[in-house]
């Protein structure tokens, strides 16, 4: 019934979203309007299908909205609503797998041992990480393991956050910098919320996607990345972000982004106080 009440959504949804619109815009620039949301989804944009694009218009043609009191607000009435009905909420508390019995999750082993039994789990870390650490691969049918064989890790969203000075009268809460030198992504959550920063203050974040291929190099030890990969771990390995080099790739970048967002935020660097 879909298909035939939507004949041209079930023609496209798997072919590539760029050629959706190549065969139907020919301005560069109207081009790179349309695909301005493709971050959410990927740092290399000509990967997308239409189906996995198009949801995102329902941002701009429908609006967003932002959590009065930024998005802990959020995350406080969901620990609310969970200690209401009985439960708790442990932070800081590290799991090391899932109990799988029978063909089922059974619950979680944390990292000091203890077991805690349950009847479902729900699992928020990330996918290659989750699959292969989290659960032991042998749980898994194998067809979904050769699947997890072939994935790779998704891009990296390096964030800058900065309480400054002043405000910036008639900006907007999202702004995309653009110079010859690169871009970022500048959300100001003050301009949105007010409650997000101090009277005579403002705050801004600033975002840019980093492909998995540079983000892999960013610890100073190769080898050990090629181990951790191999092993399914992924390259973010926690203990090795306090290292030299990742600080200094760290602390360059962000000065970079700090550069770039000045060219629309004049004077920028000189009022961050956090």
């Amino acid at each position: 019934d879909y298909a035939r009440a939507h004949p041209l959504a079930v023609r496209w949804l798997d072919r590539p979203f760029a050629e959706f619109v190549g065969q139907r815009v020919r301005d560069p620039a109207a081009i790179a309007a349309i695909g301005a949301l493709s971050g959410y989804l990927t740092d290399d944009a000509s990967t997308l299908t239409v189906a996995q694009m198009v949801p995102l218009f329902g941002y701009p043609m429908h609006g967003g909205h932002y959590p009065v009191g930024g998005s802990g607000a959020l995350a406080d009435a969901l620990v609310a609503a969970i200690e209401a009905r009985g439960g708790t909420v442990r932070l800081k508390t590290a799991v090391e797998r899932v109990i799988v019995e029978g063909g089922e999750a059974r619950g979680v082993v944390l990292a000091g041992g203890e077991r805690i039994d349950a009847r479902a789990v729900v699992v928020n870390a990330d996918f290659i990480d989750a699959a292969t650490r989290l659960v032991d691969p042998d749980c898994w049918p194998a067809p979904f393991r050769e699947a997890l064989a072939a994935v790779r890790p998704a891009c990296s969203a390096f964030m800058v956050h900065l309480g400054v000075r002043g405000g910036f009268p008639g900006a907007r809460p999202l702004t995309r910098v653009v110079t010859p030198a690169g871009g970022v992504e500048v959300v100001l959550p003050s301009v949105a919320d007010p409650s997000a920063a101090p009277d005579g203050y403002a705050t801004l974040e600033l975002i840019r996607l980093v492909d998995p291929r540079a983000a892999a190099g960013w610890f100073d030890d190769e080898r050990a990345d090629a181990r951790a990969a191999r092993a399914g771990a992924g390259h973010d390995d926690p203990a090795r972000r306090a290292s030299p080099s990742y600080r200094a790739r760290k602390a360059a970048l962000g000065d970079e982004m700090i550069a770039i967002a000045e060219a629309a935020f004049p004077g920028l660097s000189s009022r961050i106080v956090v």
